[in-house]
């Protein structure tokens, strides 16, 4: 991970459906955040 003049914040989800892997991405983001992924679909 680089730090990009921010924070990283990095968990463990069990599940990876997208309801999941959004929901945890909604609780956890700031509005106007830039995020990173890679090319998953779920996000």
């Amino acid at each position: 991970m680089k730090e990009r003049n921010g924070k990283v914040k990095a968990i463990v989800i069990d599940k990876t459906n997208k309801e999941t892997l959004q929901g945890k991405m909604h609780s956890n983001i700031q509005a106007k955040s830039t995020v990173y992924t890679d090319d998953f679909r779920g996000y």
